[in-house]
């Protein structure tokens, strides 16, 4: 990946990739890029974890190859995090990474503050971009299915590549993906469609829909029981914000979901907002733009201080007069 890491793995016998719990797209293309890139290369013993109940369905063919249920071993040569801010979101499987000899980070969160033996972490539109570019200036020679799934975690880790983080590098990115044969057109169709479940869920946070602050923060919220209606799981939550979150003149979105015994809170700003200082502020992180944070109870005091620490960036932001034409 760098020649750092590359030599690491080339003394390695046993590699651990691990990535966040209730992997997305950027997680799940990080781990399997890298497990791609690893076999190939080095030809080593690779195990890849993270803890979910479900492969959403549009996410199983990109981690086709890689068995999730394989038993942990006592230690690894090396232990590659991957896309994610903080050890905590390792779910149980931190000891994965307790145990190894060395111990890598590749994460693109503005929230990281660095905990492996090396740390790679740059403010960049997804971890999976950080990869292609760990590759490149490495001068691997890429093949369309590393590419493809690097793709993928970019897709969707960037909301069709519309946060404020994508730059021309980004699509520099795209161009050499479009050059080894990866089927962007078609790759978008699949990402950015609903499946039944996920329509209903998308129609449930619409109908919930509270504004605030002149109609520039939106709060949502899914309930257990419309989940249990409609057979819904956790991973069908994936991409609800930010197909919900898309009134013009709204700024800043909150979506509130069950998740496992906790409740999952989802925010999501444009314009220069910092929703990562919100999420800090309850034990959870990520992007400017895109964070999260999980609580035992959603209370309306909680909800309250979102609501006045969101208004009051919004108020801070200089006037919109920017000339498009």
């Amino acid at each position: 990946m760098n020649k750092q890491i590359d030599k690491l793995l080339s003394k390695a016998t046993s590699v651990a990739l691990v990535a966040h719990i209730n992997p997305d797209g950027d997680a799940y293309g990080s781990l399997s890029a890298s497990y791609k890139y690893i076999k190939s290369k080095f030809g080593c013993e690779v195990d890849c974890f993270a803890e979910t109940n479900n492969i959403a369905d549009e996410f199983a063919n990109i981690v086709k190859e890689i068995n999730f249920n394989v038993e942990p071993r006592n230690n690894y040569s090396v232990c590659i995090v991957l896309d994610s801010a903080d050890k905590t979101r390792l779910g149980k499987f931190v000891s994965v990474f307790d145990s190894s000899e060395t111990t890598i980070c590749i994460d693109h969160h503005i929230t990281n503050i660095g905990y492996a033996d090396i740390n790679i972490i740059r403010e960049i539109s997804s971890n999976c971009e950080l990869i292609y570019h760990l590759l490149k200036d490495n001068k691997f020679k890429f093949d369309k299915e590393i590419m493809s799934r690097l793709y993928v975690g970019m897709l969707t880790d960037t909301n069709n590549f519309t946060t404020s983080l994508v730059n021309e590098n980004t699509y520099l990115a795209l161009a050499d993906f479009a050059r080894v044969g990866v089927n962007i057109t078609e790759l978008y169709k699949l990402f950015y469609s609903n499946s039944l479940v996920q329509f209903k869920l998308l129609a449930f946070a619409m109908n919930s829909v509270q504004m605030y602050n002149d109609n520039t923060i939106m709060v949502m919220q899914i309930t257990k029981s419309q989940m249990n209606k409609v057979g819904a799981t956790k991973e069908d939550l994936n991409g609800i914000i930010n197909q919900a979150f898309n009134i013009r003149k709204c700024l800043s979105a909150l979506l509130i979901t069950p998740r496992d015994d906790k409740m999952h809170c989802s925010l999501r700003c444009k314009q220069g907002i910092d929703v990562s200082s919100v999420a800090t502020v309850y034990g959870g992180g990520g992007h400017k733009e895109a964070s999260a944070f999980k609580v035992d109870k959603f209370t309306k005091n909680m909800l309250n201080d979102i609501i006045a620490s969101l208004t009051l960036q919004i108020s801070k932001l200089p006037t919109d007069n920017k000339q498009w034409f």
